[in-house]
């Protein structure tokens, strides 16, 4: 729960524009690029301390994520409850991930709809050096259980 002297401390630090974003103006995660926010001793993020404020604690394992793809807005009509992998999906069909950039894996293998593979976290996988990984396991297990020794 949240006292009202935190939120009323909370609320000033938030622009609200004409346009009706809600700009976060105080401390940031540098890295991040997310406002923090600092709540009953822990630093928080900002956007998810204005979730709580509006709409309820956050259950375990669950991200808050921005449909306006904006780190520094909290606008709480722009956060949505959802896992991790909802929010790389989101991610994802937004074109906002790094890697979506990447038309090839380090290794060289291109990114095309027959080699790319979405894993259970909603992440772009190679597909081609997923059976090469696969292939190294089983020839490290054959080694083992044969007593199959190779030299290098």
């Amino acid at each position: 729960m949240i006292s009202e002297k935190t939120k009323s401390l909370f609320l000033k630090k938030i622009h609200i524009s004409s346009d009706g974003c809600w700009h976060w103006t105080a401390g940031l995660f540098k890295k991040l690029g997310y406002g923090k926010f600092n709540l009953n001793g822990t630093t928080s993020y900002a956007h998810r301390v204005m979730f709580m404020m509006i709409k309820g604690e956050i259950p375990k394992g669950y991200d808050i994520c921005h449909t306006c793809d904006n780190r520094l807005w909290i606008n709480p009509e722009h956060l949505f409850l959802g896992t991790r992998a909802d929010n790389m999906k989101d991610a994802r069909n937004k074109g906002r991930l790094r890697q979506q950039k990447t038309t090839a894996c380090p290794k060289g293998h291109k990114y095309d709809s027959i080699n790319t593979v979405i894993n259970s976290r909603g992440a772009r996988e190679c597909g081609a050096c997923i059976k090469i990984r696969k292939a190294s396991i089983k020839t490290k297990q054959y080694r083992k259980e044969y007593y199959v020794k190779f030299n290098k």
